[in-house]
């Protein structure tokens, strides 16, 4: 039964629809309900049911306020805070397509990250339709615009992928409705080029200029939503937000834990009263799957920088593969993440279709790949960068017959196929797996500086290029002045990361263009300089990051001297950065007949401690701080040095944003101060009392000061 048609509140009598558009509404319905709503088994399923997690609907008078603040929340992972943002709530699938007070003809905007969840949605919308649910609807056409006939439509008829004579009437009969009871979800509005985001055939319904009875979805990353947003036509901001913190220990519990029964009862052994997770996991069981998954949320919860990833589904999916992979081992970042996954797809080919005699054991990295792996590779990230410069992420037949050795090998598991009029296509398993090849290919084989100039205002190079430039090499002096030149009026980059290997860059001219750049630029949220920055530089990186507003995330390598208190007490007033990791480095000083250690240790109690402490004193809204130190002699100690350690550890507990903290020497050693460990041990427990008290809904510090303290 078909039940209520079309957009009205009165049923409409099934006899009035012609038997052509219920016979071809029950095709499609055939079609969408033979898709999965996952439609690969790669990367692995998580979870039970775990889709895309979370959706929020965004009030609208605060859609075009709120997606900042919520970008925010995004790269650093905190997505529960998205949900208690002004105007927002937790809404279910059903609700999605909600008829508003106002209308039955919605445009819903869905967005969010990569890997988030986004299409998986769509596919769980048809899936819906197709089974009976949103009877509102006679037909539900999806409408990938990474399609290139579909992105360049010019009439509705364009938009129905499944050609089918027998209903070629079909399309005419809704256009003679104005749309009416027509939902069309446009997939991928950051796929289209700029000039289709404007005079598109979808660009038109979405406006209502055309079909203006008709429901529609689009779907977008966050970044190129913004335009959508402002339109004076939108119904409805729909973000999806992903698994929230308690999700993530969940899934991770019911992927590794393939016993339903064992899965439930760590659930509940690690369930307090309140019903919420218990702060440290443990297990009673025997299951070596349950003590891994054990394992890796208690590491997560050290390595924030990954935790913070896996509220996507996808990287969660890949941080768990990978997690198992290495043996227990987590990535230190992103590059590493999708390389080892990558890497695995690649093993898992080898296993499943050996057509070498080749052990997929002893495949220990990209760039070691044997000859008959590393070509076809090759060939996949050619493809994958020249076509992302053109916007193109389906190929046909005929496109990919050239790439000859790839072909041989079943494109390593890298890609998937479809059907779309008939005729197969291709496509990576997913946008950001093309994205990160891309980005080895530029690293490989392309002059980097060229291509981040050219690719600058490219959505589809926003991810590629900051997986690249997590490298990009700066070997003289002018290319850096060019990059920080551009950088200064840039408005789309959000994360450079550079190396610096040659001291000769570091110019005065190329300080000054760096300065610069930092006081212009307001839109970089990540930087980090990857090599040792020497004291007659450290002037004009304090001076640009004093004046910038924007940065949220620094990691620097600076000396260690009797000045670094001025670079420190910079950015103690820089209510901008919540996320700082700071490597303090001896310079070569020929004139000392004393060892580093020797230099080292005394300048470390002396000087970085009380201006660390000081910093904290000052910086209210800082979250992470990561130290790092080398040449400390934890066997040397001095009675005055106490006081000190004892005065960060009073700061650190008091704090009343400051979630983790870490002083890593880069060493093996543990050191044993031994007086001063009793000393923090007790004071420690007598804090931690007190915060839990003082600040009883602030969760307590991670802390892990293995410089000055043995664990």
């Amino acid at each position: 039964m078909l039940g209520l048609r079309g957009q009205s509140n009165v049923a409409e009598p099934i006899s009035s629809i012609p038997d052509d558009v219920l016979g071809y509404a029950d095709n499609m319905r055939q079609h969408y309900r033979d898709q999965p709503i996952v439609p690969t088994d790669w990367p692995p399923k998580i979870g039970k049911d775990s889709y895309f997690g979370r959706l929020v609907l965004v009030e609208k008078k605060a859609s075009c306020s709120t997606p900042a603040e919520s970008d925010w929340y995004y790269t650093r992972g905190q997505v529960d805070k998205i949900v208690q943002l002004s105007g927002n709530k937790v809404i279910n699938a059903e609700e999605v397509l909600k008829p508003t007070d106002s209308s039955l003809s919605l445009r819903v905007v869905i967005d969010g990250p990569p890997g988030i969840g986004k299409t998986t949605l769509c596919r769980k919308l048809l899936n819906m339709w197709s089974n009976g649910k949103l009877q509102q609807y006679d037909l539900v056409l999806y409408c990938p615009l990474r399609n290139s006939k579909i992105a360049t439509a010019t009439t509705l008829a364009d938009l129905f992928v499944r050609q089918l004579n027998r209903y070629k009437n079909v399309p005419e009969w809704f256009e003679e409705r104005d749309g009416k009871g027509l939902l069309i979800i446009f997939d991928g509005w950051d796929e289209l080029s700029e000039q289709l985001r404007q005079s598109s055939l979808a660009a038109s319904i979405i406006r209502k200029d055309k079909l203006d009875q008709c429901s529609v979805i689009v779907t977008s990353r966050s970044y190129a939503s913004s335009s959508l947003l402002k339109m004076d036509t939108l119904s409805r901001h729909v973000q999806v937000i992903g698994f929230s913190k308690e999700e993530i220990s969940t899934v991770i519990i019911q992927t590794l834990q393939k016993d339903a029964r064992l899965a439930q009862e760590l659930i509940n052994e690690n369930t307090n009263a309140r019903n919420e997770y218990k702060l440290h996991f443990t297990t009673m069981h025997n299951s070596k799957d349950s003590q891994l998954a054990v394992k890796l949320i208690n590491g997560l919860k050290v390595r924030g920088d990954v935790r913070s990833l896996c509220y996507i589904p996808l990287v969660c999916s890949m941080v768990i593969l990978v997690y198992c992979k290495k043996g227990g081992h987590l990535p230190t970042k992103l590059t590493e993440l999708y390389e080892i996954f990558i890497l695995q797809t690649i093993r898992r080919h080898v296993e499943i279709k050996p057509k070498h005699d080749i052990d997929p054991f002893t495949l220990g990295s990209l760039s070691s790949l044997p000859l008959q792996l590393a070509r076809p590779l090759q060939e996949m990230c050619q493809l994958a960068y020249t076509n992302l410069a053109n916007r193109a992420m389906v190929f046909s037949l005929h496109e990919i017959q050239p790439l000859s050795q790839a072909v041989k090998e079943d494109f390593l598991g890298l890609m998937a196929t479809f059907r779309e009029y008939d005729e197969v296509k291709y496509q990576f398993l997913h946008l950001s797996i093309q994205e990160f090849l891309a980005a080895w290919w530029i690293a490989k084989h392309e002059k980097t500086e060229e291509v981040f100039k050219d690719h600058f205002d490219d959505d589809h190079f926003r991810m590629c290029l900051s997986l690249n430039t997590l490298n990009l090499p700066l070997d003289t002096a002018e290319s850096a002045i060019e990059l920080f030149t551009i950088l200064q009026t840039n408005t789309t980059l959000e994360t450079l990361n550079v190396e610096i290997k040659e001291e000769r860059v570091y110019t005065s001219s190329m300080g000054t263009s760096l300065q610069y750049m930092l006081t212009q630029n307001q839109t970089l949220k990540y930087f980090e300089i990857n090599n040792d920055i020497p004291s007659s530089f450290l002037s004009f990186l304090t001076t640009g990051l004093r004046h910038n507003t924007s940065i949220k995330h620094l990691n620097v390598y600076i000396p260690l001297n009797t000045g670094v208190t001025y670079f420190i007490e910079a950015i103690s007033k820089k209510d901008n950065l919540k996320e700082i990791n700071l490597n303090f480095i001896l310079e070569l000083d020929q004139s000392h007949s004393c060892s580093e250690e020797q230099r080292m240790t005394p300048l470390f109690y002396e000087h970085l401690l009380p201006a660390i402490t000081s910093m904290l004193q000052s910086h209210t809204t800082i979250i992470e701080l990561r130290i790092g130190c080398t040449h400390i002699n934890g066997d040397w100690s001095e009675p005055h040095w106490i006081e000190p350690v004892k005065k960060l550890y009073d700061t650190i507990f008091i704090h009343p944003s400051l979630e983790y903290i870490e002083f890593n020497n880069n060493r093996t050693a543990r050191f044993t101060h031994r007086s001063l460990e009793d000393t923090l041990r007790d004071q420690e427990m007598t804090l931690i009392e007190r915060c839990r008290n003082e600040q009883p809904g602030k969760p307590l510090p991670i802390v892990d000061l293995n410089i000055i303290k043995l664990n």
